[in-house]
């Protein structure tokens, strides 16, 4: 009878345990590094619509088009921030916020389209376009300020929660160790979860950056507004050569610290645009959303010289370690799914480390032969790459 009663309350002990990191799993599945994504990319985009609204306002007759094609692209990033705040389950008082401010926006675009359509070109039009430019710049600084606020109120609360719940959690243990019958069920139960924490996690533990589902998701995301727009997008997977003899020579940590510098040194040049995600063991991808192929294959070749020329500190030791990447584009007469465009990167990774390694190779590959193929770049010659 006593066995039977110990019994029941361990297994009660486990299931309230396992109650309390269900809440854990889903306040870290919360993706609140997308809401501050996409307000990045608010910034960027209104950049682009308010130097292309200048330039009408100077009058060229031939920038009308790039114009409304910016003002839609602008709508379109305040509905990803308004859903990705909704997705994301921000306080209401933050959406609110950021609703009125997005409400003000779409007054001062609607005054500027008609300004710009059927305004004249008089003093009085020009001051009260710049005015209006003015006021909505400031709207969109408001909208990534509070954005801003949103995150860290929800990182507070998110740190609060794991704080109680990491007491609540020693006490259920410390009581668990009285139940010798159910411990290792719930020690089985406490790992269980944490594993489970760790893979739903949207950002790599080590390096701080996306991680590959986060990344994979975003992708697709990207992928679907390239495809709408017409608008270039590009891809770079990045892979470290020999990195198995780093960890074979200098243990686990000395891999760790080659992975956190070489991921602080991308993350550092990368644009604010840019997402950088570490999708495998030495493996990172770079999303270059707006971006062409050769710019993209431009941008990888400063990465591959920059991560060759680092000197890692670990201990009394500098380590060294050198970089292949793989570039490939969206192609609109190909494959234009995201898919297919990950498999051409990663073809072209495949070839950059057959052909030598610490070098670029940009998509299409033609063939793994180091003499054959196209869009080669060498960090120690002065092949170019060529489209």
């Amino acid at each position: 009878m006593a066995s039977g009663i110990l019994f029941i309350i361990g297994m009660t002990l486990v299931a309230s345990a396992a109650t309390v990191f269900s809440s854990m799993q889903r306040t870290f599945d919360k993706p609140s590094s997308i809401v501050g994504y996409h307000s990045a990319r608010l910034s960027a985009v209104w950049e682009r619509f308010n130097s292309i609204a200048e330039a009408r306002l100077g009058g060229r007759e031939d920038v009308f088009l790039p114009y409304q094609n910016a003002e839609e692209l602008l709508l379109l990033q305040l509905d990803l921030v308004e859903a990705s705040y909704r997705r994301a389950a921000l306080m209401p008082l933050h959406l609110a916020h950021m609703q009125q401010y997005r409400g003000k926006l779409d007054m001062v675009l609607q005054q500027l389209r008609t300004l710009l359509l059927h305004g004249d070109n008089t003093p009085v039009a020009r001051s009260r376009l710049r005015n209006l430019l003015e006021e909505g710049g400031q709207l969109v600084n408001l909208i990534s300020l509070e954005t801003t606020n949103a995150i860290t109120k929800a990182d507070d609360a998110q740190r609060n929660l794991l704080v109680e719940a990491g007491h609540f959690t020693l006490v259920l243990l410390a009581v668990l160790v009285t139940l010798g019958a159910v411990l290792a069920g719930a020690f089985i139960v406490v790992l269980t979860q944490r594993r489970a924490l760790k893979m739903l996690a949207m950002t790599d533990g080590l390096t701080g950056l996306a991680n590959r589902r986060v990344f994979m998701q975003q992708l697709e995301a990207e992928h679907t507004r390239a495809l709408r727009y017409a608008l270039p997008i590009a891809l770079i997977l990045v892979d470290l050569d020999y990195f198995k003899a780093i960890n074979d020579n200098w243990g686990h940590p000395g891999g760790d610290a080659v992975l956190k510098a070489v991921s602080a040194t991308m993350q550092a040049m990368s644009r604010q645009s840019d997402l950088v995600a570490r999708i495998g063991g030495e493996e990172f991808a770079i999303l270059m959303p707006e971006t062409t192929l050769a710019a993209a294959t431009d941008a990888a070749t400063r990465y591959c010289e920059a991560i060759a020329a680092m000197a890692i500190q670990h201990g009394n030791h500098t380590l060294g370690v050198t970089a292949s990447f793989g570039v490939a584009a969206l192609r609109h007469d190909a494959d234009p799914s995201a898919s297919a465009t990950f498999a051409q990167a990663d073809a072209a990774l495949y070839r950059a480390k057959h052909c030598g390694r610490n070098r670029v190779i940009a998509a299409p590959v033609l063939s793994l032969s180091p003499g054959l193929g196209d869009s080669v770049y060498s960090a120690s010659s002065d092949i170019s790459p060529t489209f």
